[in-house]
């Protein structure tokens, strides 16, 4: 099952890497749902209910939640991509060059291609721990036992 998904992943990130965005998604400073499967519920920093729609732009305090038997999948730019799985619910935070997503609750897979530059952060938080992700791919779980991150490709470093 993980090497099916993993495969899937793989190939949504070589679509996504076939496409360049440019100067819109330099550094990170876009991220947008790509597409779908099943039903996602997004709301902005505000609350207010926005209808999911693939190629959509998901800004500062937006959160994303999927339900049973659906798939987001978001580009961060053309080298930095996550999947939330069925029953996953986020929080996006962002800045400039920072990009920040809170897993409430389900599956994130990640992937990022090529290693971040000194100006640049990606970091994927649960409420029991923090990740600053540079160049890695793997998933976070987050469920009523706690949370757990599995690394596929790249490497842990400590500080």
């Amino acid at each position: 099952m993980i090497l099916k998904k993993i495969a899937l992943f793989t190939a949504f990130i070589m679509i996504i890497t076939s496409f360049s965005f440019a100067a819109e998604v330099a550094k990170g400073k876009t991220i947008r749902l790509e597409m779908y499967t099943g039903s996602v519920e997004v709301k902005s920093g505000s609350g207010k209910e926005i209808s999911a729609t693939e190629k959509m732009r998901v800004f500062d305090g937006y959160t994303v939640k999927t339900l049973s038997d659906s798939e987001a999948y978001f580009s961060l730019d053309d080298t930095k991509a996550v999947k939330l799985g069925a029953n996953t619910e986020i929080k996006i935070k962002k800045s400039w060059f920072s990009n920040k997503i809170a897993v409430i609750s389900g599956e994130l897979f990640f992937n990022v291609t090529k290693p971040l530059g000194s100006n640049e952060s990606l970091e994927i938080s649960t409420p029991t721990m923090s990740m600053g992700i540079r160049g890695t791919s793997g998933c976070v779980i987050v469920n009523d036992k706690g949370a757990k991150a599995q690394i596929y490709t790249g490497k842990v470093e400590g500080s």
